[in-house]
């Protein structure tokens, strides 16, 4: 199955403006109690108690067999990391996901805040399997670097971490971040490393970058704690595929990876359309001498392509 094209829903869930801002095509969003009602209709197999239409056509495409990715994205509804908004709310989504995780061609997207929730709430047994990561007593902010190879990226089931494999026309990938104050760091569980699949790593280009939390201060500020973690990472719970991150690609600053300018413009005539093609043409070609500001067009470019962050210089083609 091609990932990046065969999505047929995003569906994102947030009730407060996420830290991370998506613009997939046909991705729709709904809130933390609309959640309550869908989980509810697929337990009861009921869409007769559904209010919106957007809940109807997520109830119905679930009947089917077509791709659905659902993003908890990360957001103060997370509580920092505490929970899904609260008890009630939080208990729902891991009932939610032992429901979609019945279902094949079901992927579910969590990242940052939003992933040390579903990490503290973890239900070994509603869930069917140890929860594979921990998530540390440490953040980074600031200057941030991620690496991985191309075929990691192409091999992943995330349609972003795809393009982005795409775009690379080196096999070494590189971007760097700029990354949030209070970004989550996670590991791998001890003895769970054949259960899950890490796509990229990164590192703090600057010992400031770490922090400490403050209900852990007795963890040494030193280089002990900066070292190469996993970034993005995937697993799978019963059918459905888990996507997690530690960072946003609305925080990206620049991509260092040397890109394939047909491949970039051939995406952006597909998002945006033949305007924002002859734009990118014309600044590229305006910079061809200077490649500090050619390098920053381009990162700005996939910046958009791969967040669709407030940043969007091109409006979505209709």
């Amino acid at each position: 199955m091609n990932y990046e094209k065969d999505i047929n829903l995003t569906v994102c869930i947030m009730n407060l403006l996420p830290y991370d801002i998506s613009y997939d095509k046909n991705s729709i969003n709904i809130a933390y109690d609309d959640l309550l009602i869908l989980t509810k209709s697929l337990y009861d197999l009921n869409k007769n108690i559904l209010n919106n239409s957007n809940l109807l056509l997520i109830f119905e495409t679930l009947q089917t067999n077509n791709l659905i990715m659902f993003k908890f994205l990360c957001s103060s509804d997370c509580n920092n990391g505490l929970n899904f908004i609260n008890e009630n709310i939080t208990l729902s989504v891991i009932d939610f996901l032992k429901k979609i995780s019945e279902r094949e061609n079901s992927i579910v997207e969590f990242s940052d805040h939003s992933l040390e929730s579903l990490v503290k709430n973890w239900d070994e047994v509603k869930l069917g399997i140890k929860c594979p990561i921990i998530i540390l007593n440490i953040t980074t902010s600031g200057p941030f670097e991620m690496t991985t190879v191309k075929d990691n990226f192409l091999n992943s089931s995330h349609n972003k971490l795809i393009t982005m494999g795409k775009l690379s026309d080196s096999n070494d990938i590189a971007i760097k971040f700029n990354n949030m104050n209070g970004t989550k760091i996670y590991e791998i569980v001890e003895g769970e490393e054949n259960n899950i699949k890490v796509l990229s790593t990164g590192i703090s280009l600057f010992l400031d970058g770490i922090n400490v939390l403050f209900d852990n201060t007795n963890i040494p500020l030193d280089n002990t704690n900066k070292k190469i973690r996993p970034v993005h990472s995937e697993f799978k719970i019963n059918n459905c595929i888990i996507i997690i991150s530690s960072t946003h690609w609305c925080n990206l600053d620049t991509v260092e990876t040397p890109i394939n300018l047909s491949i970039l413009k051939s995406y952006t005539l597909e998002t945006y359309g033949d305007e924002a093609v002859k734009e990118l043409d014309l600044i590229i070609s305006q910079y061809e001498n200077n490649s500090v500001l050619l390098k920053r067009t381009l990162s700005e470019s996939i910046k958009r392509l791969t967040s669709g962050d407030g940043s969007n210089k091109y409006m979505k083609k209709k």
